[in-house]
């Protein structure tokens, strides 16, 4: 049998674009003499519908679009399976219809319905109990839907499930799997596995039909295979692109795996999420904030990758506290990727804020909240830019930065150094609510009465312990802190003179009952690791933060001894 595998990109919602992939898949199978032409799960509607599927009038609507695919088929020609939501007298199911002659020969519906992760599907969909072969002509095929094959206990020891679709289909002469499967790093190499070990128990070919494309925070990397009963690769689909793929299931798989390198996997994915996010939104061009530091850098990089430099604005805005080396790392990168640069200072409009809240702050120092106003005027105007030019914001926050729940939309910016002969050092760190602030740290007395000590924080500094006494050392806001809260602090704290981080691993040391290291010793250990160490001894009650790696703002690289994918 000659299959062709349609590895499209729907778009939510787009049934009619929709219905021009199934239509367009349909004329290439013919042109090809295919005998089967395989399309993606849920391909009529876009994955993941969500609550779309609520509305009569859009589960209507894929029905229609379906019956039009259907009657597309007549003439003669393949075998046309593809996606769509259809209702029957259980309700509403995932299903695969086949089509061949103009008629429907048969509708199978999912019967495995994931709830975990991204997925929800028992929201909307009744599961199939009873999973049974289709007979097209001579050919016995067995149809499934994505997650139907998602289980096999040799690579998933935890049991979701206690059918087994596939096992139900024994017997059949090719197995087809219809696919919504969202990437991850090292996706395409656990579906081949799987694949290959669910056709060598069947003993049958296996289709696997996977879409491509970005639908919001969803990235889907197409990664489409076919393999024979013994396993062998017939023939791979292209990643993080459409491709149509013809392969013949009688034929012994003899295929190399496309498999892209980690590194190229993680940037292929990233490119492809912005450019299709950017163009389902209808924008066609993007606007960030530019500080000379790692992460806007790496942005900035993605969205002319993915948009091309001519429809990127990088947007440096310097406040009082900026280093003049910073503006000149911006102007240097917008220069080398060829992307548009602009610079807005910000001080005008933050000192015009400061004078506003003069009256109100009179009796107050100087702290965060005034050095947030920074921030908050840089988001303003990257906002401003977007509103009246119609760029897509791209925020310049990092995954570390996410996971502890805030963004940053406009890049921060280091501060400019100053010598700190109390080693009260300014730390860019991120505040509840989104923001990204400078915090000193400091010995100072807290509400309750006892001493404030040191939080331990992860840097981005090429420096990997303490090498010279706090007090004597200049210091400089790196580009952003991450402040972990402990839930008990270290008996010792507040004896040190020093309030850096050597001082924080002398107290943890000291209440772990380990001899603590004088300050500049060479046997501190970094940030992270100090703070993991604590953390997983018992200082965080046993749990174990993850909070590497560190990067230097100077070098543009990462410390010597991290991973940098962890």
């Amino acid at each position: 049998m000659r299959a062709l595998l349609a590895q499209v990109s729907p778009v939510v919602g787009a049934i009619r674009a929709n219905l021009g992939l199934v239509l367009d898949a349909l004329a290439r199978g013919r042109a090809a003499h295919a005998d089967l032409v395989v399309l993606p799960e849920l391909v009529l509607s876009g994955y993941p519908p969500r609550d779309l599927l609520n509305y009569g009038g859009f589960v209507s609507a894929c029905e229609a679009a379906a019956a039009e695919a259907v009657v597309a088929t007549e003439g003669g020609g393949p075998i046309l399976v593809f996606g769509a939501p259809t209702r029957d007298g259980e309700g509403l199911r995932n299903s695969a219809i086949v089509a061949q002659d103009g008629r429907v020969v048969a509708v199978r519906h999912k019967a495995l319905l994931p709830n975990y992760d991204i997925f929800d599907e028992t929201r909307y969909f009744v599961p199939e109990t009873h999973v049974r072969p289709v007979r097209v002509g001579r050919a016995r095929l067995g149809i499934t839907l994505c997650e139907d094959i998602w289980n096999a206990p040799d690579l998933f020891p935890r049991h979701r499930y206690t059918q087994d679709p596939v096992a139900d289909l024994a017997g059949c002469d090719v197995l087809v799997n219809l696919s919504a499967s969202p990437f991850h790093a090292g996706k395409g190499m656990l579906r081949r596995a799987l694949v290959r070990g669910k056709a060598v128990r069947a003993r049958a070919p296996l289709l696997f039909v996977n879409q491509v494309g970005g639908n919001d925070e969803l990235v889907f990397d197409g990664h489409s295979l076919a393999v024979d009963a013994y396993g062998g690769l017939l023939g791979e689909a292209a990643s993080f692109a459409p491709d149509h793929v013809l392969v013949d299931t009688g034929a012994t798989g003899a295929g190399e795996p496309r498999d892209l390198p980690f590194e190229q996997e993680v940037v292929e994915a990233l490119t492809l999420g912005i450019r299709d996010y950017a163009a389902r939104c209808g924008f066609r061009s993007a606007v960030l904030g530019l500080s000379g530091g790692v992460d806007s850098a790496v942005v900035c990089a993605l969205a002319a990758r993915a948009l091309g430099p001519a429809n990127v604005l990088g947007v440096a805005m310097p406040g009082p506290y900026s280093s003049p080396i910073s503006l000149e790392d911006a102007r240097e990168l917008a220069r080398h990727l060829g992307t548009g640069f602009l610079v807005l200072p910000i001080q005008g409009p933050y000192e015009a804020l400061r004078a506003t809240l003069a009256e109100r702050f009179a009796d107050r120092s100087f702290d965060v909240a005034e050095e947030n106003l920074q921030a908050r005027v840089r988001g303003a105007l990257v906002m401003a830019l977007s509103n009246k030019e119609g760029h897509l914001v791209l925020t310049t926050g990092n995954k570390s930065e996410a996971a502890v729940g805030y963004c940053t939309l406009t890049a921060t910016w280091p501060a400019a150094s100053r010598s700190s002969p109390t080693c009260s050092r300014p730390t860019s760190t991120a505040w509840p609510g989104g923001s990204t602030a400078t915090r000193r740290s400091s010995p100072a007395a807290s509400s309750s009465g006892r001493p404030r000590p040191s939080w331990p924080r992860t840097r981005r500094t090429s420096d990997r312990s303490c090498p010279t006494p706090c007090s004597t050392r200049s210091s400089a806001s790196t580009s952003r802190t991450r402040w972990i809260r402990p839930t008990s602090w270290p008996a010792a704290t507040t004896r040190s003179p020093c309030t850096g981080w050597c001082a924080w691993w002398r107290a943890a040391s000291t209440s772990a009952g380990r001899p603590p290291p004088a300050c500049g010793s060479r046997r501190t250990p970094s940030a992270p690791a100090a703070a993991s160490r604590w953390l997983s001894s018992g200082g965080g009650r046993g749990r174990r933060i993850a909070v590497g790696p560190p990067y230097s703002l100077t070098t543009k690289r990462a410390v010597s001894g991290t991973d940098p994918r962890s």
